[in-house]
């Protein structure tokens, strides 16, 4: 059980979720077709959206749903993996780099 949101695990989708995973996979080491990748990633935002609903409507029902908890829990818990990887990303490929492929200005 999340004690977080007070939510249980919901095996029901553990099918559609492997099968986001196996069609992402097979999409990233070339061994499927183009169009796995994609559906894989529609599975993923699928599931994730039927989730992120249920717990909505529930805090709502409940009237303990505020913004505030909605971001934090969504957003503020990522923020810091994604300024690490842009920081990466952007140290690794240099500006002038980025100039003489026609990325910078």
């Amino acid at each position: 059980m999340n004690a977080s949101v007070g939510l249980e695990r919901r095996s029901k989708i553990d099918g559609p979720r492997a099968a986001g995973v196996v069609a992402f996979t097979l999409f990233l080491t070339n061994l499927g077709t183009a169009t796995e990748g994609y559906v894989g990633v529609d599975f993923f935002f699928v599931v994730g959206g039927c989730l992120t609903s249920a717990i909505f409507l529930r805090e709502l029902d409940q009237k303990r749903f505020t913004f505030i908890d909605l971001y934090e829990r969504r957003i503020f818990s990522g923020l810091f993996v994604i300024l690490i990887a842009t920081a990466v990303a952007r140290s690794s490929d240099p500006p002038a780099r980025l100039a003489v492929s026609g990325r910078g200005h």
